[in-house]
């Protein structure tokens, strides 16, 4: 399945926001560059990855963590509790035509949210569990949603985001990070 891959081009790992002269500068181009390499390695529309880095960015901006899987959200959920959600009822939402409060507000939830490839919330609040002994890039001092999310990125073979309280958005593809933008 694996096989005819090759690494992203010179973003493994790479900062693409910097800060000089008091002001933050994003690198759009390797920003841009990065969103078609995913893309294209994980079969997700370009789109739905640009707008879940907006809805990220969003939440980095507004001091609040999430962890959101793309693609793949078959294997992502057979890696997962049940969500405890029945006493909730939401309606459909889609990335891009639901209004954003309500995905960020989801987002925003304890557990991950799992949106598939075409942009659809597929579930919210879900709890992931990586097998024990799964290897992934983890960096130190970073918490259990950049854990997770390196492991799930790697067995469910999804595009993972983890958002961090201090602003960091980090993406992970295939068990390594892929890119971060720095809040």
């Amino acid at each position: 399945m694996f096989k005819n891959l090759r690494p992203l081009p010179m973003l493994q790992g790479q900062r693409i926001l910097s800060y000089r002269g008091a002001m933050w500068h994003l690198h759009t181009a390797e920003l841009h560059r990065g969103i078609r390499d995913l893309s294209s390695r994980h079969g997700i529309d370009v789109p739905v990855l640009e707008e879940v880095l907006r809805l990220s960015i969003r939440l980095s901006d507004e001091s609040k963590g999430a962890l959101i899987t793309v693609g793949c959200h078959d294997s992502v959920i057979k890696f997962s509790d049940p969500p405890k959600t029945g006493h909730i009822t939401w309606e459909r939402m889609r990335l891009g035509e639901s209004p954003d409060e309500s995905i960020l507000g989801l987002m925003s939830q304890d557990g991950a949210t799992i949106v598939s490839g075409s942009g659809e919330v597929v579930q919210g609040m879900t709890f992931l569990r990586p097998p024990a002994g799964t290897v992934a890039e983890e960096e130190v001092g970073k918490g259990s949603k950049h854990s997770t999310a390196a492991k799930i990125s790697k067995i469910a073979g999804a595009v993972c985001v983890a958002v961090s309280v201090d602003g960091r958005v980090t993406v992970y593809s295939r068990g390594a990070i892929a890119f971060k933008i720095m809040g």
